[in-house]
């Protein structure tokens, strides 16, 4: 039952955090926010981990292959596309130049992994992507109509974004392949928080208000 509940489940998470990304970045900073909700994860799943006993890496090669695919899974990916929307890019956009992600992903894991595509496969690739392509142009258009000018930089952040989770999940299917998952994922969340929080106090002067609507964001 869970097999076929949890992609759906995946989606309407994943899918709602360009919402939050909109909502949040009115009262916190995007990347000091996401430094925050990187180290909260962490605690989370590193508490989560301790409960249940889990077995931890015990090498530094598989502890630095898991904070590795972290900074790219997590903190360049969600850090380029919280600030590309701080900076005015619609969520409704940048969530449509996600889905450049799995298709990005399926074009290269042949070269990187060896992995074939079926003739189908490759033609639903070619039809994701025109499908993008279509989607993208069309309200790209209609937001540099309604004065979306100057934006051109957090648009290119928010593909680099693309570019860093796809990467990542390359990386995390070529050498993280074993392991406890609860374990990966919080030294993933630290790989993704010693990332964010140098940028954060590079770029931004660290704001979080602190509202009831700010707390509710990081929930």
């Amino acid at each position: 039952m869970l097999d076929r509940l949890a992609p759906a489940v995946f989606v309407f998470l994943w899918s709602t955090g360009w919402i939050v990304a909109k909502y949040a970045s009115a009262h916190a900073d995007p990347v000091t926010f996401l430094a925050a909700r990187h180290a909260l994860a962490a605690v989370v799943f590193l508490c989560l981990g301790l409960s249940l006993r889990v077995t931890w890496p015990k090498t530094g090669r598989e502890i630095g292959h898991a904070v590795l695919s972290g900074i790219f899974l997590h903190g360049l990916y969600l850090a380029g596309v919280w600030y590309a929307i701080g900076q005015g890019v619609p969520s409704g956009l940048s969530g449509i130049i996600a889905g450049l992600q799995p298709l990005m992903t399926a074009a290269v894991a042949p070269f990187l992994l060896s992995e074939t595509l079926s003739r189908r496969q490759k033609l639903g690739l070619a039809l994701g992507f025109a499908g993008i392509f279509i989607a993208i142009s069309s309200q790209l258009f209609r937001s540099l109509s309604a004065g979306m000018t100057g934006l051109g930089l957090p648009l290119l952040l928010n593909l680099m974004a693309m570019g860093s989770v796809t990467y990542g999940t390359i990386y995390q299917k070529r050498y993280l392949q074993q392991g406890n998952l609860v374990a990966i994922g919080t030294l993933q969340y630290v790989g993704a928080f010693i990332v964010t929080l140098p940028v954060a106090y590079l770029i931004e002067p660290m704001r979080f208000d602190w509202t009831t609507q700010a707390l509710a964001a990081m929930a």
